[in-house]
């Protein structure tokens, strides 16, 4: 497995990928997607030369309007927020998505004092909960956006 930046020829693979993860992870169009990355930092997953998944962070101040990414904003002043995960649906279980936090933490220890993020309570996902409990990160806050969207807010300390 290779984990690097991305290239602008991954866009369509990214976005694909996203789009089959979705209700799981936002839905968001092939341009949206390209200006999130541009407004921070991709890091890819390659296995066997095909991309299998994408981890999308952005830093303080960047100019983003999701409200998951401004809980963040408003409450901490270092910190590193997953805009997203997504892994290629043959690449799940097989730790592409460990593979792309590890390299995250690795990349940004020096810079931020934790990694944040939102996992959906409703509809709830369960597995993602667990699998970020397992690398460590902790709920900080909820929000209920909706009586069908509702988030956990996850922190995990850097460095």
């Amino acid at each position: 497995m290779l984990i690097r930046p991305f290239a602008p020829d991954d866009l369509a693979a990214l976005h694909a990928i996203n789009v089959a993860g979705e209700p799981g992870v936002g839905a968001v169009s092939a341009e949206r997607l390209g200006d999130i990355i541009d407004a921070g930092d991709c890091l890819v997953a390659e296995v066997d030369g095909q991309v299998a998944g994408f981890l999308l962070l952005l830093g303080p101040e960047a100019d983003y309007d999701s409200k998951n990414y401004q809980w963040f904003e408003a409450r901490y002043e270092s910190y590193i927020y997953v805009d997203r995960i997504a892994i290629a649906a043959k690449a799940r279980g097989k730790g592409v998505g460990t593979a792309l936090y590890e390299a995250g933490f690795k990349r940004f220890a020096s810079e931020a004092l934790l990694m944040g993020c939102e996992v959906n309570t409703e509809p709830p996902n369960p597995r993602s909960l667990k699998f970020h409990a397992a690398l460590g990160f902790a709920e900080v806050g909820r929000e209920n956006y909706a009586p069908d969207y509702g988030v956990a807010f996850l922190a995990r300390r850097l460095g």
